[in-house]
Order: C-alpha cells, then sequence, then structure tokens
C-alpha cells in the first residue's frame, strides 16, 4: 500500500506541474499584450533593457497570479492522476487485494490540499499583494521621465510643451539637433508669449535636474540643454509675422517635465495585516470610508477563501474521480475543467453578493450533493 501510494504521489506531482503550465500560459496568454507595451514603453529601443524587463514582468505577473494557478494545478492533478489509474485498472486490482483505495485516496488527496493551503496562506496574503504593488511600482518608476528619460536618434520626443529631434546621440550628447519649444518670458496679455520658436544646433548636451519642494505633491524636474553654435528663430514681438534670427556659440536651456506623483496602493496591493490595520483606521471615520471598508473586508475573506481552495478542489475531485469510475485519463481532463469552472461560478457568485468565504462550504456541499446523485 504504501508503493501504491508513493507512486500516486509522483504521477500527481508530474501531472500537477503540468497543469501548472498550461494554466500559467493561460494567464500569460490574457496578459501578454500589456506586459510587452509595459517593457517597450520602458525600455525603448534598448532590447537588452527590453529583455530584462519582459522576463521581471513574467515572473513578477505568474507570482501574482500563483494563486489561481496552483489550486487548479492541484485539482487538475488529483483527477489525472486518479483517471489514469482507472484506466490501467490499478484501483481494481489494489481493491481485489482488499484495500480501502477510495478512502485511502481521498485522504490523501484531503492530506494534499492541507499542505498546499499551509503553504499558500503567506503567499496570498503577503507575498501576493507586495508582488502586486511591485508591478504597479515598476510601470511607475519605470515610465518616469526623470529615471528614464532617453532620446533616440532621428526620432521626435514629444515633451507636450516642447520637441526634440537629433540626428545622431551618443548618451547624452547629441549632433544636429533641432528643438521647437514655447516662449515663457512674454508679459501677461501678450498673444505671442505662448508661440513656438525654434532653436537648431551642431552639437549639444542634456542633463535632468530633480528638486522636490517640501509640500509639492510630486517632484518638480528639467531639462537642461546646451546647445552649441546654432541659431535660434523666434516670432518678433513688435512687427507681427516677422521672424527673428540670432546666431549663437552657446545656448542654454530649461524645458519643465511633468512627473506624476506616487500611485497610492490599491486595495488588493495592501497586504492583509496592513488591511486590517486599514479597516481599524478607516472605522474611525464609518461614514467617509464606507466604501474602503467594504472593498477591504471583502479582500481579506477573498484572500481567506483561495487560501483553502486547495482542500476544497483537492477532496472534491477525488471524490467526484472516484465515483464516475471512467476508466480514461482524457475523461480526467474534462472532469478537472468542469470541477474548476463550477468553483469560479460559485465564487463569483459568492463574492457577487459580498460573502465570499462561504464559497467553499457551498462548494463542498454542492460537491457531495452530486457524488449522492451518481449512481
Amino acid at each position: 500500500m504504501h508503493l501504491f501510494l508513493w507512486a500516486f504521489f509522483r504521477e500527481f506531482l508530474s501531472n500537477c506541474l503540468l497543469g501548472t503550465g498550461i494554466f500559467s500560459l493561460f494567464f500569460f496568454f490574457g496578459e501578454s499584450s500589456r506586459l510587452l507595451e509595459l517593457a517597450l514603453l520602458v525600455s525603448g529601443q534598448r532590447t537588452a533593457v527590453f529583455l530584462r524587463s519582459l522576463c521581471f514582468l513574467y515572473a513578477k505577473y505568474w507570482l501574482s497570479v500563483s494563486g489561481f494557478i496552483v489550486p487548479m494545478a492541484m485539482l487538475f492533478g488529483v483527477a489525472l492522476t486518479i483517471s489514469r489509474m482507472q484506466e490501467d485498472r490499478e484501483l481494481l486490482a489494489m481493491a481485489s487485494l482488499g484495500a480501502a483505495i477510495h478512502r485511502s485516496l481521498t485522504f490523501v488527496a484531503l492530506l494534499l490540499g492541507c499542505v498546499a493551503s499551509y503553504l499558500m496562506a503567506p503567499l496570498i496574503h503577503e507575498i501576493i499583494p507586495k508582488t502586486k504593488l511591485s508591478i504597479k511600482s515598476f510601470a511607475y518608476e519605470g515610465t518616469r521621465l526623470d529615471n528614464n528619460f532617453h532620446i533616440e536618434p532621428k526620432t521626435w520626443i514629444d515633451l507636450t510643451n516642447a520637441q526634440i529631434y537629433a540626428a545622431s546621440v551618443h548618451g547624452n550628447k547629441m549632433e544636429d539637433v533641432v528643438i521647437y519649444a514655447r516662449r515663457s518670458d512674454g508679459g501677461e496679455g501678450d498673444t505671442r508669449a505662448d508661440a513656438l520658436y525654434k532653436v537648431t544646433g551642431e552639437k549639444a548636451s542634456y542633463q535632468i535636474a530633480v528638486s522636490t519642494a517640501l509640500n509639492a505633491p510630486r517632484p518638480q524636474a528639467q531639462l537642461l540643454l546646451n546647445i552649441e553654435r546654432g541659431h535660434l528663430e523666434y516670432p518678433d514681438r513688435l512687427k507681427s509675422g516677422n521672424t527673428t534670427i540670432c546666431r549663437f556659440q552657446t545656448y542654454e536651456n530649461s524645458i519643465p517635465l511633468r512627473i506624476e506623483s506616487t500611485p497610492e496602493p490599491g486595495v488588493r496591493e495592501y497586504t492583509s495585516s496592513e488591511l486590517r490595520r486599514k479597516i481599524l483606521a478607516w472605522a474611525q471615520d464609518y461614514e467617509e470610508n464606507q466604501k474602503n471598508l467594504s472593498a477591504a473586508k471583502t479582500e481579506i475573506s477573498t484572500r481567506g477563501t483561495l487560501a483553502l481552495s486547495p482542500i476544497s478542489l483537492t477532496l472534491i475531485s477525488s471524490i467526484i474521480t472516484l465515483r464516475l469510475d471512467k476508466k480514461s485519463k482524457g475523461f480526467g481532463f474534462g472532469l478537472s475543467l468542469a470541477l474548476l469552472g463550477s468553483y469560479w461560478i460559485v465564487l463569483v457568485l459568492a463574492s457577487t453578493v459580498g460573502m465570499p468565504g462561504i464559497a467553499n462550504p457551498l462548494y463542498i456541499g454542492l460537491g457531495l450533493f452530486l457524488n449522492s446523485l451518481i449512481k
């Protein structure tokens, strides 16, 4: 019996890994375009940075959805393993020897679910929220102009209030530079003060200057430009329609860069311990924070349900698969998908009414009821 259970466990692990791969691809397929877009936005045309960013994002994203993938993979592993053993008559052979094989496999499946739930609790309550926040922070930090500003050669860079073009770029050095920007020295009521001016130069260099005011909602940044040997063209303020052209050896200019404020974590990006402290703080002003309180309580309840989901899924999967006694591995694959679909339907319905905590007991009850109907 011990050798049989060990063989069951080894095959379960291989099928569980197969399920992990299948369901990981399913989640990746839905988010690949967003992850690729974010990696491209951060890296620009730098291939090495793009590949590193993409690997980082895929790893973080997988970890953020592992709370769904692991229970699904465990159900898949149990159903597929039992179906394969039924197909090869291994369960029948053990039963003919007098072994209580159904009871033993149900107990083993339940034990595997309990171990997985114990290991998943810190993952779901602490690690996954931090992972979601790190993805959000990566998107913010990766697109901040002061951290990632770079000019690509032969490409117009649009900074909203200025456009920059350079024929060649080496680090922060540029050649054959063209800049269009707005005048900033006009007096109040001067309609020409907002007119575009044009700067061209043979060579230029740039650097980012960042300053943070004490009470400012976001850091202030400027693009400092030093342009050599060129000319400046701007509308004549005295004669409308005329253009003034000035040649220079050195010209310095600064262009303000807009930096978004640091995003606040959402309810799903707080760890469960942080959410409980938030709930206590929000409860002091219930009327103002009623929506946040409801969302936080629902989120904590949903996390608890997901942490216990391996127990429900492995238990019902083993009971139903053994009860049906269909000798086909393909049947086990189809059954696992049907059981998964029914579980997520139950979870969604329970979350809709604001009681995700009842999803697991309800699913177990429905599974046992279905088991009693099968002959």
